[in-house]
């Protein structure tokens, strides 16, 4: 009798969370915690552990869809306590959390940056000088205002031409990863600009941090109180890639992630690229849906995919859709939760090195970097300085 009652009871107020939800009406706190309490007991009063884990992971048992989404959010809730007092994460989890952006329209992930401002109060940086110029209130403030509005900003500052070359011509003799791996079976190459053999060549994180350039920048002032100042919160570094793009195909590639899509990395998060290569429209621009980093037609919810252009045009207006064309050295910052694709290239090509700073880290497959001695000592000094910034930098173990 009290197994029964307890079902009922957690129905009835799962029932009338999802009612409210559907209204269209806000979620307060209580009614939330609410919903996890029911989904707890739903969980564990009426569901055997197979049951739970088929109607989860697709096993052929299906439940009404504000059924699955209460399991869905529980064990989300279970894994994301799990990272908050034991830093542990998994896969199971990072996908209810893309699961659950699409079900609440990254209403979910906006309540979680909220309590992210609040836990993780923001560092006192010494100044926010740097490539970015100096960042006075005045000059960062539209910044962020531009970003929460957009999703994307573009910098007057850019790189300077020395960077550019230094780091062009660390590209042009570090092997990478070539995408969609060539019929030759090959998984390092050196890029051959006369010859390309795949649409993109994806540099080892390790080696690209090694390179001190890249050092500078991802410890530089202005680009850290950017991240900072868009989160309300401490940033972390969690993603650092460098590739080249190449006309090897004039199709759009998915593996290149040249068909729209909305990345879902982490609960909230930021992205800044760094041009360094001329970027004209025939030679891949980045594109943006801007402002479509805040809530999706439900019809670009349906499931975890790509879109086509023509789908994107159902929903956008032209003049909604942004290519960030430029010189060598240009910079922007993107929250890519928003739509978004590289142009396939009609021609030449493209170099660019991407930073991704997030609130948290949630991401099952994190990639570390051993703090060798081709690291500088400043570098190191930033990683002592701001640990939850560089949490994914260790130092390497001898023996």
């Amino acid at each position: 009798m009290l197994r029964q009652a307890l079902v009922t009871l957690s129905l009835i107020g799962v029932m009338l969370c999802a009612a409210v939800w559907a209204s269209g009406m806000p979620m307060p706190l209580p009614a939330w915690l609410g919903l996890v309490l029911c989904a707890t007991v739903f969980w564990f009063a009426y569901l055997p552990k197979h049951r739970r884990d088929a109607a989860l992971n697709g096993g052929g048992v299906t439940y009404p869809r504000w059924v699955w989404a209460s399991l869905v959010f529980f064990r989300f809730a279970k894994g994301y306590l799990r990272y908050a007092f034991t830093g542990a994460t998994g896969s199971d989890y990072y996908y209810d959390m893309r699961r659950l952006f699409r079900l609440t329209n990254g209403r979910l992930n906006d309540a979680i940056a909220r309590v992210h401002r609040i836990v993780k109060r923001p560092y006192l940086l010494p100044n926010r000088v740097g490539v970015l110029g100096d960042l006075t209130d005045d000059r960062l403030d539209p910044i962020t205002a531009g970003l929460k509005r957009d999703g994307l900003f573009r910098f007057d500052a850019r790189l300077s031409t020395d960077i550019c070359a230094r780091l062009r011509s660390w590209a042009l003799r570090t092997p990478a990863r070539p995408i969609p791996a060539p019929s030759t079976g090959d998984d390092r190459l050196i890029y051959d600009g006369a010859n390309p053999v795949a649409t993109k060549y994806m540099f080892d994180p390790q080696a690209v941090f090694e390179n001190p350039d890249v050092q500078r920048l991802a410890s530089d002032y202005s680009i850290l109180s950017v991240a900072q100042a868009y989160f309300g919160c401490r940033p972390i570094l969690t993603h650092y890639f460098m590739w080249w793009s190449t006309a090897h195909s004039t199709e759009p590639c998915d593996e290149a992630a040249q068909l729209f899509h909305y990345d879902m990395a982490n609960i909230k998060f930021l992205k800044l690229f760094f041009y360094l290569t001329d970027v004209t429209p025939d030679t891949g621009p980045h594109s943006y849906v801007t402002g479509s980093h805040k809530r999706l037609p439900a019809a670009l919810r349906d499931r975890d995919r790509r879109f086509s252009d023509d789908e994107i045009k159902q929903h956008y207006d032209s003049e909604r859709i942004a290519e960030i064309t430029g010189p060598t050295g240009t910079i922007f910052a993107a929250d890519t939760r928003g739509l978004h694709k590289g142009c396939p290239l009609r021609e030449g090509e493209r170099l660019i090195l991407q930073f991704q700073f997030s609130t948290c880290d949630l991401c099952f497959e994190r990639i570390k970097i051993d703090l060798n001695d081709r690291f500088s000592p400043s570098f190191k000094e930033m990683v002592a300085d701001y640990p939850y910034v560089y949490s994914r930098f260790t130092q390497p173990v001898n023996g």
